[in-house]
């Protein structure tokens, strides 16, 4: 039995506010939830159809998981068309990184400021193809557990530690070489590449770019090249952008 007061509080993980009250977030779709269950992420609760049930046979805390119907499934749904699981966990509490995780092979993902939801959550997908498992993101940067964005990393956000801070307090105890995206960089990461050096990349705002603050602790300024010089595309989406250099950094 689901009450109408839980039902209306895990609603409410809708609002920034109250994922932060109570520490929590809403995971929909069965592939999603099993990625946050495989990476012993702290469920809080699980609600399932009788059809979907039985894929969390082995799970060690039966409690925590509740039969009910579509129905209920899809008062609780953020989603246009509600899945047949939706879980609720615990949101991560990860160590602000500091000068003894710094520079040991380490590379980061920076985002200063991204505001869409949609590109967050790429992005998120985007480091983990790409094997970086810190983002480091702005305090302005949208919220990582918005629901947009926690289905949009499908599943990748299980994956990779993202951690919101002062991005100044991050930068001045860095060691590695600082690559910032911006349209009048340079087109070569070549010595990146050639050294297999960790790195900070770091991607600004949609509409803004990357703030002049943090502009000052970028050591080289790189760029994606542009074919079609008679195009009147000013820029890329930022999420493509940085799977070209993501890319770039791999090879």
């Amino acid at each position: 039995m689901v009450t109408k007061n839980q039902i209306k509080k895990i609603k409410s993980l809708r609002l920034k506010k109250n994922r932060l009250q109570l520490g929590w977030f809403c995971v929909e779709g069965l592939k999603i939830v099993k990625d946050f269950l495989n990476q012993n992420n702290t469920l809080v609760v699980l609600y399932t159809t009788e059809n979907q049930v039985h894929h969390f046979k082995d799970y060690s805390t039966p409690s925590k998981i509740v039969v009910t119907s579509q129905k209920v499934l899809d008062q609780i749904s953020n989603l246009t068309n509600a899945p047949e699981v939706i879980a609720v966990f615990e949101q991560k509490q990860p160590d602000l990184p500091n000068s003894t995780t710094l520079g040991n092979n380490t590379s980061f993902l920076v985002l200063d400021g991204i505001q869409d939801p949609g590109n967050l959550g790429t992005i998120i997908r985007l480091a983990d193809w790409f094997g970086i498992t810190n983002i480091i993101c702005s305090l302005h940067t949208t919220d990582c557990y918005a629901t947009k964005v926690v289905q949009a990393s499908m599943g990748s956000l299980a994956r990779v530690s993202i951690k919101y801070q002062n991005l100044s307090d991050f930068f001045t105890k860095n060691k590695l070489p600082v690559y910032g995206a911006f349209l009048e960089g340079k087109r070569s990461i070549d010595v990146a590449i050639a050294n297999k050096e960790a790195y900070v990349l770091v991607m600004g705002s949609e509409a803004h770019g990357i703030s002049s603050e943090i502009e000052a602790f970028v050591t080289q300024k790189i760029t994606i090249p542009k074919s079609n010089r008679d195009s009147n595309i000013e820029s890329l989406n930022v999420a493509s952008a940085t799977a070209i250099l993501l890319s770039q950094f791999s090879v």
